[in-house]
């Protein structure tokens, strides 16, 4: 039994060494390090919470001794996988009494060349200096070109994740008006960040003094986690999430953030109240003079049952404009519009649709998991048409 895994990150590690423990012949498709978004998130705030103590702790203790185990006895391909099919079956096509498995399932990948090229070039360093100087600088720029390459599998598991493609800010995942034509505008790309994969990069803008979070997705939770070390290194510094939920995203660490954002508020209560109380004791010549203590504003603002629906920028200073809308039938209804210096778009992701293109929407042999978790069913719907090895 032949089997693709696509993906290298920890979905595609454990279903990669449990199906190499039944017996198979497993390939897993990587085009980065191993480890995938888990290892980049535990390298950029390892002290962030996770779900077995913090990122490093998940990192050291369970995913790092997982791909050594994986490295150490399954073939792994360091290529990009662009996209699964069958090899000659079309959609529609069946094979008389036999099960579409009889074709096999074709893995298109691509491979950078840049690391072979220079492997060789320190192995035989004369030979491909003759070789240069005799077809000339194009033939080595032609070698670093990427290369598309195939294998052909029993099986195919696409375990690329979740985070493939951020969705727009707008309802359903679709653009908010003159969001598209933002979109290509590179200032406006500095201050909006859109899903996982940017947001882990990311760094709110110097000036910014105002970040909002769109969106009721995981990453919602993750972003406001990380922004709050941020909110909390100025006085000035504050958070507004917006969400179709009446309540706040959940998600590691957001307890913790919770927590200390209500201590934060209630000092900023008890000296405003303790000011207030002065100011009042005074006589009204004095009061005339000084003004009255501003009341507190707090550090995370919540906007529940709203969607964004136009985007903006703003002419006369760095930032953006959003108008948020929310209907009735998730309490009453309003219309609110924001000025924040940068925004974190956290709607949700979508599969690339690309890679799957080839394959029915229920094809016997190709599975799509979202955590190791599929793995029994995967398991048990494989075991229907294979054995045991």
């Amino acid at each position: 039994m032949k089997m693709a895994v696509c993906g290298g990150g920890p979905t595609a590690l454990e279903a990669a060494w449990y199906f190499h423990q039944l017996g198979a012949d497993v390939t897993v498709f990587a085009s980065g390090e191993l480890g995938g978004m888990a290892r980049r998130m535990a390298r950029k705030h390892p002290h962030m919470p996770g779900s077995r103590g913090t990122l490093a702790q998940e990192w050291e203790e369970h995913l790092l001794p997982l791909i050594q185990k994986v490295q150490s006895e399954v073939r792994i391909r360091p290529a990009r996988a662009l996209r699964a099919h069958k090899r000659f079956l079309s959609h529609a096509e069946t094979i008389p009494g036999r099960t579409r498995l009889l074709d096999m399932f074709r893995v298109v990948f691509v491979t950078d060349a840049s690391e072979s090229i220079r492997e060789q070039m320190q192995e035989n360093p004369e030979a491909f200096k003759e070789t240069l100087e005799k077809y000339g600088p194009e033939f080595l720029q032609s070698l670093k070109s990427p290369i598309e390459s195939f294998e052909d599998f029993d099986l195919v598991l696409d375990c690329r994740g979740p985070f493939q493609k951020a969705t727009p800010m707008g309802p359903a995942g679709t653009w908010a008006l003159n969001e598209a034509s933002l979109f290509q505008d590179a200032e406006v790309r500095k201050r909006v960040v859109y899903g996982l994969r940017e947001l882990l990069d990311w760094e709110a803008p110097e000036d910014a003094h105002h970040v909002m979070i769109l969106g009721d997705d995981p990453t919602a939770a993750v972003a406001l986690v990380k922004l709050w070390a941020w909110a909390q290194e100025r006085p000035e510094r504050h958070l507004t999430v917006a969400s179709t939920l009446s309540s706040l995203p959940q998600g590691p660490g957001l307890e913790q953030v919770l927590k200390e954002e209500n201590e934060v508020w209630a000092l900023r209560v008890a000296d405003f109240e303790k000011k207030i109380a002065q100011w009042k004791e005074l006589e009204p010549h004095v009061q005339a003079k000084i003004p009255r203590p501003a009341e507190p504003v707090r550090k995370l603002d919540f906007l529940p049952g709203h969607n964004a629906t136009a985007l903006d920028r703003l002419i006369d200073r760095p930032g953006l404009f959003v108008t948020l809308e929310r209907p009735d039938f998730r309490g009453e209804a309003a219309l609110v519009t924001l000025g924040p210096d940068a925004i974190v778009v956290a709607t949700g992701h979508r599969p690339e649709k690309d890679f799957s293109q080839g394959v029915r929407e229920v094809e016997p042999g190709y599975y799509t998991l979202s955590s190791a978790g599929d793995i029994p069913a995967v398991e048990k719907d494989i075991l229907s048409y294979f054995s045991r090895a």
